[in-house]
C-alpha cells in the first residue's frame, strides 16, 4: 500500500492466487473484507452494504485486465464477481489440472537465467496445484524442480540425487543456496574443469592450437635440464654423466620440481567451484575435498593419520 492506493499487479489470467491473496488483503487493509461474504451481515443497514460493495467491486476492477474483465462483465456484486473469477482460473477441472500438470513437467530453467525467479514459478504452480486439491507428491515435486535445471547444472543435481530421502524444501533450499553463490561468483553456467599449460579456460573458450606450434616449449632440450647433472642442453636419457644413486646405492628415481628458471610453463589444475568440479588422481590412495555435500555414503572415525606434501 502506498499513500492509500493499492500497489497490486494487474490480474491478466497468470498467478490467479497470488492475486487474490492480494486482493484479500487490500479489502481488509481498506476494512472492505465484509463485502467478499455471500449475504449481507445482520449488523449492517442495505444502504451501507450496497456502498460498501460497490466500492470493493470498483477497487478490484481496477486490478484486473480488458480480457479478464471481459469475462466477468455482467457481475455486479463483489461476491459474484470474484466467485466467477475463481471458476475461470481456480476450478478442479479436469482441462485445468492437466493445463497445470503440463506446466509442472515441461517447466525448464533457461542456461543462464535467475534461479530465484524459476524457483519462483515453480512454486506458484505447485501452489495452483494445492489450490484445486490435487494431490502431490512431495519427493516427486523434488524430482520435477532437479528435471527442471539446466544442462550447466547437471554436477549439482548428481549431487542432491545422491540423498537417500529427499523433500521439495531440501531441494529448494539447495538450488537457491547454489544459485546465490554463483550470482556472487559471476558464474551463470557453470564452468568446466581444464587444464592448460599457464592458463585457465572455461567452458565455450576455443581449445583449438595452431599444429604449427606442436608441443609446449617446456618439452624442449634448451629450456629443460638434465635431471641427472642438472645441465642444460639434453635429458636424462641422454646423459653420458655417472648415474647417481641414493644411499643404499640404487639408482636415483627422485622426482624433480620445475621452478621459474626451469621452465616459464607450469601445469595448471583449475576448478571454479568446489561443489561443481572435483580434481581427483586415480594413482593415488586418499582423496581429500572441501565440500562435505560431495559425499553420498558419508561416514566418519578415527582411520589413522595421513601425511600431506
Amino acid at each position: 500500500m502506498e499513500d492509500g492506493k493499492a500497489n497490486i499487479r494487474c490480474f491478466d489470467g497468470k498467478h490467479f492466487g497470488y492475486w487474490k491473496l492480494q486482493i484479500t488483503d487490500m479489502l481488509y487493509a481498506k476494512e472492505l473484507e465484509d463485502a467478499m461474504l455471500k449475504e449481507k451481515p445482520e449488523e449492517i443497514d442495505e444502504k451501507t452494504w450496497k456502498k460498501l460493495d460497490r466500492r470493493a467491486l470498483g477497487l478490484i476492477r481496477n486490478t484486473i485486465s480488458m480480457d479478464v474483465a471481459s469475462h466477468v462483465a455482467e457481475e455486479t456484486t463483489t461476491f459474484g464477481f470474484m466467485k466467477r473469477l475463481s471458476d475461470l482460473y481456480e476450478k478442479p477441472s479436469s482441462s485445468n489440472k492437466i493445463h497445470l500438470l503440463r506446466r509442472l513437467f515441461q517447466l525448464q530453467m533457461a542456461e543462464g537465467a535467475p534461479v530465484t525467479e524459476h524457483v519462483a514459478e515453480f512454486n506458484h504452480i505447485v501452489n495452483q496445484l494445492k489450490a484445486i486439491t490435487y494431490p502431490l507428491d512431495d519427493e516427486l515435486l523434488a524430482h520435477c524442480l532437479l528435471i527442471s535445471m539446466p544442462d550447466s547444472w547437471s554436477t549439482t543435481v548428481e549431487v542432491i540425487s545422491g540423498q537417500e530421502k529427499m523433500t521439495l524444501d531440501f531441494v529448494r533450499d539447495r538450488i537457491i543456496n547454489e544459485g546465490i553463490r554463483r550470482n556472487e561468483q559471476g558464474d551463470t553456467t557453470g564452468s568446466a574443469l581444464s587444464v592448460e599449460r599457464g592458463r585457465e579456460i572455461k567452458r565455450g573458450e576455443n581449445r583449438g592450437r595452431s599444429k604449427s606450434k606442436g608441443r609446449s616449449k617446456s618439452c624442449s632440450k634448451s629450456g629443460t635440464g638434465c635431471w641427472n647433472c642438472w645441465k642444460k642442453g639434453h635429458f636424462k636419457r641422454d646423459c653420458k654423466a655417472p648415474k647417481k644413486t641414493n644411499k643404499k646405492g640404487d639408482e636415483s628415481n627422485s622426482v624433480n620440481a620445475a621452478t621459474k628458471e626451469d621452465s616459464d610453463d607450469a601445469l595448471v589444475l583449475c576448478v571454479n567451484s568446489s561443489i561443481e568440479s572435483w580434481i581427483l588422481d586415480s594413482g593415488a590412495s586418499f582423496h581429500s575435498t572441501s565440500s562435505k555435500e560431495l559425499m553420498i555414503n558419508f561416514v566418519s572415525g578415527e582411520y589413522g593419520k595421513m601425511d600431506v606434501t
